[in-house]
């Protein structure tokens, strides 16, 4: 279960405006600067002010652009577990579950929340509650396969769970 602020953001964010190219080197060897960078020039307030669990909303498109992977580890970093837009991405999408963020594909859902609204996400029901209109929606239930992944904080630390399980059969 997730729950926090929405943050709102509308059509065509591409990864840049989540991270700018600027601030990409040797964003490797300390990934949680990226949080400082996050969304920088949309909502230059929102690295200082986002909080474990608020959730980000997106319109149209929400990651397109390059296949940058420090975008969806900005997201991560800044406490970011549930990204809901209308429309992904596909890089940025696979990429949010390799990170172990679910990335919810809703338009309905999208255009019901409003910024600074407070979000529930229930992923064992497979719920979005928007505390602050009332409102329950449901959302695809996601494969065993994937729940896991996210489970596990994403896809490195799945394999490497799955390869010392299998290890410790032998």
């Amino acid at each position: 279960m997730s729950k926090g602020i929405a943050w709102k953001f509308g059509d065509n964010i591409s990864t840049t405006n989540m991270v700018p190219g600027q601030f990409l080197a040797n964003w490797n060897d300390e990934p949680s600067k990226l949080k400082d960078y996050c969304f920088i020039d949309i909502r230059p307030e929102f690295s200082k002010e986002v909080r474990e669990g608020d959730i980000v909303v997106g319109g149209k498109n929400f990651g397109c652009g390059s296949s940058r992977e420090s975008a969806p580890t900005a997201l991560k970093v800044s406490g970011i577990k549930v990204v809901i837009a209308e429309s992904f991405g596909r890089i940025f999408f696979r990429n949010c579950f390799n990170l172990g963020i679910l990335a919810i594909e809703s338009q309905e859902i999208a255009e019901s929340i409003d910024d600074g609204d407070i979000i529930v996400c229930n992923f064992e029901k497979s719920q979005v509650i928007n505390v602050s209109k009332n409102e329950i929606h449901q959302y695809s239930e996601i494969p065993e396969q994937v729940r896991q992944i996210l489970e596990q904080g994403g896809l490195v630390n799945y394999i490497k769970n799955k390869f010392k399980s299998s290890k410790e059969r032998k």
